[in-house]
């Protein structure tokens, strides 16, 4: 199974929090919340929770969720002025100007850029040392793949140069390249009228990252329809002109129709085998276009739709619950947790998962009693494990969220291993 590496810079801790816990039961637990999205330099999660408090006690909510509206509104302009600032800065060559500026913004639309020029700002000014360069554009160029923007995802790719991270930016730059082949290979036979082949194309690229550069996935359904109006049309002109026409619901497969169904369901039978659900789903999709009556691909269809849609609601539950009891000091339960949610084979957030176990462990070190130490060089030895796998997927914890013992153990994790 593939799995494409969308999962860079995946989830901090407080957005995690915010976002996907269940919603607290009083205002008091929101203002608790409020607090520490101020605290992370959040202020416009602040206001959404004081402003969620004001609605269950208005009488004692109602004026700080207005002034942490306010506040939160000048921020936003402040951080436009320090954009341009620091955009300016950086043209001049003045890193420690443009580091400064772009580094207070905290939150907002401009935060994106922001990251982007300190990125920039890092790599030109060459003062930081070659394996925390390499950690930080590798994870810069992961987030350059999410988005789909592959140019530059290559470019800061040629900036890595560490022996701990070399694995994870090949893997990054074969599937680019794997990418980009899969595309203009399933465009050539597009072009040349072979919309099956192209179809077949575009499902692979697909598979690395679905809504890539070009739409493969929708590429692949348009060729779908271009091959299935070809032969309809074919069809029409051998047909004898007296010939009845016969209305069905769904048309059954033409005669020609069969290799190419049989073809679109082994990748499906493969992909499924594999764990790739989703290309599996994509390839029982296609066979479907040919014969809207197949059963295997019916029956397959539900069960898959179905079994993606329970996976991805525990996982997501597990993750959650479990950086819940992290910073609720229930290491044991978080340890269960989000260790089940690896086990099943993770989600979206599999990097966010390995940090959070290892920073899981690692707290039971720290608390460790003394007399323990065989006990506590297992965990520790089991939390850097964790972290070198994190960082691998390239992600990135929120500073202000994690202990600082913990985050000195993780950024000495790469010049360990």
């Amino acid at each position: 199974m593939r799995i494409a590496l969308s999962a860079v810079f995946l989830l901090s801790s407080a957005m995690l929090l915010a976002q996907n816990q269940p919603a607290p039961k009083s205002a008091d637990q929101l203002r608790d919340l409020a607090k520490q999205a101020r605290k992370a330099g959040d202020l416009q999660a602040e206001a959404g929770y004081l402003c969620q408090a004001a609605g269950l006690d208005g009488k004692k909510y109602g004026k700080k969720c207005e002034k942490a509206k306010e506040d939160a509104a000048k921020a936003l302009l402040q951080f436009q002025a320090d954009l341009n600032v620091g955009r300016t800065e950086l043209e001049g060559k003045d890193y420690s100007g443009a580091l400064r500026d772009l580094g207070k913004i905290t939150f907002g639309p401009a935060k994106g850029e922001a990251q982007e020029l300190i990125l920039r700002a890092r790599i030109e000014s060459g003062t930081l040392p070659p394996e925390q360069l390499s950690q930080l554009v590798l994870t810069g160029a992961g987030e350059a793949f999410n988005r789909g923007d592959f140019d530059r995802a290559e470019d800061l790719l040629k900036h890595v140069h560490s022996q701990t991270l070399e694995s994870a930016a090949n893997k990054l730059e074969s599937d680019i390249n794997a990418y980009r082949d899969a595309m203009k290979q399933a465009d050539e036979l597009d072009r040349s009228g072979d919309y099956n082949g192209a179809a077949q194309k575009y499902h692979s690229a697909g598979t690395i990252k679905p809504d890539g550069p070009g739409q493969p996935l929708e590429r692949m359904r348009q060729a779908l329809d271009a091959q299935a109006k070809a032969e309809q049309k074919k069809a029409e002109q051998t047909a004898s002109p007296s010939a009845p026409v016969q209305e069905a619901q769904v048309p059954a497969p033409k005669s020609n129709d069969a290799e190419k169904i049989k073809n679109w369901l082994a990748i499906a039978r493969r992909d499924e085998t594999g764990g790739d659900l989703k290309g599996a789903l994509q390839a029982y999709d296609a066979a479907l276009k040919l014969n809207g009556r197949e059963t295997e691909a019916l029956a397959a269809r539900t069960r898959l739709l179905n079994k993606m849609k329970d996976d991805k609601q525990a996982l997501e539950k597990n993750l959650v619950q479990g950086v819940a009891e992290f910073y609720a000091s229930q290491f044991g339960a978080a340890n269960d947790m989000i260790g089940k949610y690896l086990e099943d084979g993770g989600g979206q957030h599999v990097g966010a998962a390995h940090f959070y176990l290892g920073a899981s462990l690692l707290s039971q070190v720290i608390l460790a009693d003394s007399k323990n130490a065989a006990n506590s060089d297992e965990l520790r030895n089991q939390a850097l494990e964790q972290f070198v796998l994190a960082k691998q997927l390239h992600y990135v914890p929120l500073r202000s969220a994690v202990s600082p013992k913990i985050l000195a153990q993780w950024a000495q994790t790469g010049d360990t291993q």
